[in-house]
């Protein structure tokens, strides 16, 4: 019931979002005063919501997915192997857990590299509940920082109306919600992403590409880019972050931690249910559902259809991202994060907070698209309600991808048959540059 309330909140407040901001500048006197009462009421509404999960948790902690991320922390703070999981089983716990909690994380360990410990230690020199605070404390901060990212990379020239508009934008997204409730790290991966958006093409691009990384592994995909770019300043700048945390994990936690993760990945611990589970989004896991594989027998990972539709999606997107102009790059980015939301085999439904960054490349882009405003209203207002839904959010990242791609087929078309002059898209994001 409460999933099917905030669907039909979106379906209001996003069109009525998109068309005062279009509009706004017609609006005037007690009419422009109203338009504001109501933006401002839909921030509030949907942060009021992020509030009563948050102290939902404090009181009544959940078992998914902020007691995962205070047990990783527990261990490397005790300066444990934090890839051998019987050091998880004699960790206490303050509340009690599922065999399936037993199962996806006291059997498996640490599921991240070594480096991304470095996330979670401050975590574990904490009780767990003064963690959980702190640690949304944390993400509250980081929520207001990635608005004021989003308005300034797609919004640079609109100051207040873009600041509220991307306030709203951003928590409205399904996955902000689910981010919260599950005290997920989604929003700093949206953070970091904003930043590699915004210095894509300058050397600190690869950077923020590889912290992002170490948040959610499937964002080293962006490194698609400065590499069929040729950027060879952010891939430079890339390998030595990477070397330079795996030397300070290799520091603080041990040469034998960090060859553990070489040596016994945690992955091939984890339980088949990981992959068929409906909270996973994937390609993958939707094609299991689909054909009822039975995934105890052999590695789902082999699937050869996942694996023929990957390397065709995989394939189209970098032919793409390969061929854009240099004033149509602004879409790279759009189409690596919705093409790696669906070949990742671990793709959440919470994930979908980082939707906020390509739709709002839409909604600043709208005059130059085609069906204008009204279409792409139409179609942001279509994938925020279907991300409010967990069951449909493959739908939406499928429907977001092949929305770009369709267009960028068509600009790449364009483009090699054309003269430059007549289909140039200067995107707001490089006009700032």
């Amino acid at each position: 019931m409460f999933q099917k309330l905030r669907a039909m909140a979106t379906a209001v407040s996003a069109p009525f979002l998109l068309i005062w901001f279009h509009n706004r500048q017609l609006l005037r006197g007690p009419r422009q005063k109203i338009a504001w009462l109501l933006i401002l009421g839909i921030i509030a509404v949907f942060a009021a919501g992020i509030i009563m999960v948050i102290y939902q948790n404090v009181l009544q902690p959940p078992e998914w997915d902020f007691l995962v991320f205070w047990l990783d922390g527990r261990v490397g703070a005790q300066g444990l192997n934090f890839y051998d999981p019987a050091h998880y089983q004699a960790i206490s716990l303050p509340i009690s857990v599922s065999p399936g909690f037993e199962a996806a994380v006291l059997d498996v360990g640490f599921r991240y590299p070594p480096p991304s410990m470095l996330m979670f230690l401050p975590l574990g020199l904490f009780d767990f509940r003064s963690a959980m605070l702190l640690w949304y404390a944390a993400h509250g901060v980081i929520l207001v920082i990635a608005v004021a990212v989003l308005r300034k990379v797609f919004l640079g020239q609109q100051h207040l109306a873009g600041l509220a508009f991307a306030a709203a934008f951003v928590l409205m997204v399904g996955g902000t919600l689910s981010t919260f409730k599950f005290g997920q790290t989604n929003l700093l991966a949206l953070l970091l992403l904003l930043l590699f958006w915004r210095d894509r093409d300058r050397a600190r691009g690869g950077l923020w590409v590889v912290l992002a990384g170490l948040v959610k592994p499937f964002l080293l995909l962006m490194l698609i880019y400065p590499l069929l770019r040729k950027n060879a300043r952010a891939l430079f700048i890339a390998l030595i972050c990477l070397v330079a945390m795996s030397a300070l994990s290799i520091t603080i936690f041990g040469p034998d931690t960090f060859m553990a993760f070489i040596e016994e990945n945690p992955v091939h611990r984890l339980p088949p249910t990981e992959y068929d589970q409906a909270a996973n989004q994937s390609l993958l896991s939707t094609i299991l559902r689909l054909t009822e594989s039975d995934v105890s027998e052999q590695s789902p990972l082999v699937h050869p259809l996942y694996l023929g539709l990957a390397v065709v999606l995989l394939g189209i997107t970098s032919w793409l991202v390969f061929r854009l102009r240099d004033q149509d790059t602004c879409w790279a980015p759009a189409l690596l994060l919705t093409s790696a939301l669906l070949v990742y085999p671990a793709s959440f439904f919470l994930y979908s907070t980082l939707l906020a960054a390509p739709l709002a490349l839409l909604w600043a882009m709208r005059e130059k698209l085609p069906f204008g405003p009204v279409g792409i209203g139409g179609l942001i207002t279509v994938i925020m309600v279907l991300i409010t839904f967990a069951d449909l959010v493959f739908v939406a990242n499928s429907a977001l991808w092949l929305t770009l791609a369709c267009y960028l087929s068509f600009t790449v078309m364009k483009a090699r048959f054309s003269p430059p002059e007549l289909h140039a898209i200067p995107s707001q994001a490089s006009v700032q540059h």
